[in-house]
This record gives structure tokens, C-alpha cells and sequence, in this order.
């Protein structure tokens, strides 16, 4: 699991301040072994960008993802893997 945040200051010619932007990333991966040749992961994350200062707080979005995934080990050195990834946004 790992969380990030970072903020980021920017002159606008809309106003005299800077325009502060602030992004949150967190994402979380699991990996379940159910035997010694199969195994199953998936990978949720989750990114909000904000901006705070009245004049950009319709700027910001979010996004959200979610990679389900399996491997299959068909022999000591082959092995397969199947996995998909849903995911949703808004700006």
C-alpha cells in the first residue's frame, strides 16, 4: 500500500495569487496464493486533484481504479496470466 501528496504552486494571469493545486494518490495491491500453481491479485487506486482557492475549485477531479488479476503457473518456467481493469473519472 502507498499514499502520495503533493501540492503544486502556480502563478494564473486571472489572479494575483498563486493558484495552488493539491493531488492525493493512494493505491493497494494483494496478492492470494490459493495454490502452489495459481494465484489471484488485484490493484485498487484512487487519485482526487484539488484546488482550493475559490476561483479554480471547479478544476479538480477524481479517479478510481480496480485491476483484478490471476496467474497460472502451467509449468516451472511458463506460466499464464489473465486480468482485467475497470476504472472511472470525473474532471
Amino acid at each position: 500500500m502507498n499514499s502520495r501528496t503533493s501540492s503544486t504552486y502556480t502563478k494564473s494571469n486571472d489572479i494575483a495569487e498563486d493558484q495552488i493545486r493539491l493531488d492525493f494518490n493512494n493505491q493497494a495491491s494483494f496478492d492470494y496464493p490459493f495454490s502452489d500453481k495459481l494465484s489471484v491479485n488485484s490493484t485498487f487506486g484512487m487519485t482526487k486533484r484539488f484546488f482550493p482557492q475559490e476561483a479554480f475549485d471547479q478544476d479538480g477531479g477524481w479517479s478510481v481504479n480496480f485491476a483484478p488479476g490471476a496467474f497460472w503457473k502451467i509449468t516451472p518456467k511458463t506460466r499464464l496470466s489473465v486480468g482485467y481493469s475497470f476504472g472511472a473519472s470525473r474532471s
